[in-house]
């Protein structure tokens, strides 16, 4: 229903406006109104979540009835049981960067671009990778490259020797580096 409003009447003596009876009468239906969208006679201890509250007296009763989950109050960033921001590890922005020689550094996992800016179609100089790191170190692990001045694709591991170089690497054969002879078989361009 719509609200209910009682007549003051004119000041100062309320003449013209709604008796005693009549005024406590719109206030008991108004408030009628309101416990009973709240959910009865007795008013809940948190607004229920269909009725625009959150449907908890404490934050962590919140957010269950809000659905939300333990990522809600988790720590943003790339340790050990954080929620990753945009852009961690080169998910959702740009590649890290890495001016260091790849083959001793421990990148970890994630997407990076690095080489020593020489230039040229080499795996070795200048390279787009997906590292998969794990062990001590993260010196352990594979990764894919990518010849950003070719269409040439890489392979390559590291040993389970913390410190121990990379592997060279082993180029994967495409459609963009061989071609198809007649009788079938592929040829390196």
């Amino acid at each position: 229903m719509t609200k209910q409003t009682i007549n003051l009447g004119v000041a100062p003596n309320g003449a013209g406006g709604d008796d005693r009876r009549s005024a406590w009468l719109k206030a008991v239906a108004n408030f009628d109104e309101l416990y009973a969208q709240l959910g009865g006679n007795i008013l809940p201890a948190a607004l229920p979540v269909a009725k625009g509250g959150t449907g908890g007296t404490t934050p962590a009763l919140a957010r269950t009835s809000l659905g939300l989950g333990s990522a809600a109050t988790a720590t943003v960033g790339i340790a050990d049981g954080n929620v990753l921001a945009k852009g961690a590890f080169g998910l959702g922005g740009s590649s890290r960067y890495v001016t260091t020689n790849p083959d001793s550094s421990p990148l970890g996992g994630g997407f990076h671009y690095y080489g020593d800016q020489t230039g040229g179609a080499s795996a070795a100089n200048n390279r787009f990778g997906i590292r998969f790191g794990f062990g001590t170190g993260l010196s352990q692990g594979f990764e894919l490259l990518n010849d950003p001045w070719t269409t040439r694709y890489y392979l390559r591991s590291s040993s389970s020797n913390p410190g121990a170089p990379w592997y060279t690497p082993v180029e994967i054969y495409t459609t963009g580096n061989t071609t198809r002879a007649a009788d079938g078989t592929l040829k390196a361009i």
